[in-house]
């Protein structure tokens, strides 16, 4: 008898390990919406009176027999805002914040309108960059596009934010993509070679962006993966020089012709001229007569 009461209780406690929440006793399921909205109302910073905390717990279990383990987790990370953001978006808000940090979680339930098409298309790497720089995942989104959520996903916090401040100061969307690019190849190396004063005074170019991915050692890579681009980028830093080079080489060179020029009149002008002797002859002609009539003039005499 004692052995069937021992291997009864066993398989009691290995079925309740077991099975999901949503398999829970309707008690059992009560008490655990209690909590999870007595920590989401803490997370959200509000004070609920009884009637407001019912309403919200019969909605938390409500969400929980529709999309299971998740709601809870997620009300517990992102607050009470959670349950209406849930709502809206279904399913895959409750999946995208189930194994969200809690910083990211909790974006999500406050901006979820804003960030769950982003989220949505790009993924749950989205989802952490947002975790890690609340507000500005979908910034990093639109300025560096779709792919770069991967990598900055696993980038330092400072760095994304380092990053997105110059990526403003940028003078095209494509010096923008550019410096996430350089970036990513230098392995965030060339961020160091950034002078900030300069870029917040005057915006950041694609020159300053090649610069600091030269001395960071990436200039080659990108020059042999990507040599349209470059070339591109390169036209496009070096013409104003050349213009530049053109209209001083012009105000330079025209005075210093000009002046030579007329140095050289002044020192023609110094050379004496040969005088004429009394018995030299008179070889001018006088205008108006032919040699012939001269010739005349001088036999008569």
């Amino acid at each position: 008898m004692m052995k069937k009461m021992i291997l009864r209780f066993g398989l009691m406690i290995v079925l309740t390990a077991a099975l999901p929440l949503s398999a829970l006793p309707v008690n059992a399921m009560r008490k655990a919406a209690a909590e999870a909205v007595s920590i989401a109302a803490k997370r959200s910073g509000r004070a609920l009176t009884p009637a407001a905390r019912i309403a919200m717990e019969e909605a938390a279990c409500k969400a929980f027999a529709k999309y299971g383990d998740d709601v809870f987790r997620v009300l517990e990370k992102g607050g009470l805002e959670a349950l209406k953001q849930g709502e809206r978006h279904g399913k895959d808000f409750w999946e995208l914040c189930a194994h969200a940090t809690p910083q990211a979680a909790r974006s999500m339930a406050l901006h979820a309108d804003t960030l769950m098409p982003i989220a949505r298309r790009v993924g749950k790497d989205f989802v952490t960059l947002e975790g890690k720089v609340p507000g500005l995942g979908a910034e990093c989104v639109k300025l560096f596009g779709d792919k770069s959520a991967k990598t900055l996903a696993h980038a330092p916090a400072g760095e994304i934010t380092q990053l997105v401040g110059y990526a403003r100061r940028a003078d095209s969307p494509q010096t923008a993509k550019l410096l996430h690019e350089a970036y990513q190849k230098s392995g965030g190396k060339m961020l160091k070679h950034l002078n900030w004063k300069h870029i917040m005074a005057g915006g950041l170019s694609a020159a300053a962006v090649i610069s600091a991915y030269q001395l960071s050692g990436g200039v080659a890579e990108l020059a042999e993966k990507h040599p349209e681009r470059f070339e591109r980028i390169i036209d496009k830093w070096t013409w104003p020089f050349r213009v530049a080079l053109l209209i001083f080489l012009v105000l330079v060179l025209w005075p210093m012709v000009k002046f030579f020029s007329r140095t050289w009149k002044w020192l023609c002008s110094l050379i004496p001229q040969p005088k004429r002797g009394k018995n030299e002859p008179n070889d001018k002609i006088e205008p108006g007569n032919p040699p012939e009539q001269n010739n005349q003039a001088e036999e008569m005499v």
